[in-house]
């Protein structure tokens, strides 16, 4: 048996579960998790899919808190699955998982973000350069000098 497995910590994830294809209503399930100190939520979700419950489906890219596309409801505060450490956050031995409110839900724990995308571009979140033409037909990524990029981190640490 691995250090970890001895170490760890049976925890019970609730789980809100709800596909609107089938279900008529949302009802919460359970799963034990052995938790060791440092794991994440998502990794308890990872540990439910591969080993307890393949259906289980929730949202999840970056796994560095940037993202926010893990975002959930954990102990019914919305937070981020990828960074939010278990043992931090449980209460007793039970941590509830939800999805977010205010959202459509297309299974389990993954919200539909299409509407809130939609709404995000139409708010035009970045800065548009009045020295330079809008470009109708924008490459991918644009090129960024290593002086522009220290300008802007000086800006986001407020030495300017």
């Amino acid at each position: 048996m691995s250090t970890e497995t001895e170490n760890a910590r049976d925890i019970v994830f609730r789980i809100r579960r709800y596909d609107p294809g089938t279900d008529s209503e949302p009802y919460y399930e359970d799963f034990t998790v052995p938790v060791p100190h440092g794991m994440v939520v998502l990794d308890g979700l990872w540990y439910i899919k591969e080993k307890l419950d393949p259906s289980l489906a929730w949202r999840s890219s970056c796994r560095m808190g940037v993202c926010g596309s893990c975002a959930m409801l954990i102990n019914g505060r919305p937070t981020l699955a990828c960074n939010t450490q278990i043992l931090d956050v449980v209460a007793g031995n039970i941590l509830a998982l939800a999805p977010l409110p205010n959202f459509d839900i297309i299974r389990d724990l993954a919200p539909e973000l299409g509407p809130m995308f939609e709404k995000h571009m139409a708010m035009k979140p970045y800065i548009e350069r009045a020295d330079v033409p809008v470009d109708s037909d924008p490459p991918d990524q644009y090129w960024q000098s290593m002086e522009d990029l220290e300008r802007i981190l000086s800006l986001i640490a407020g030495e300017e």
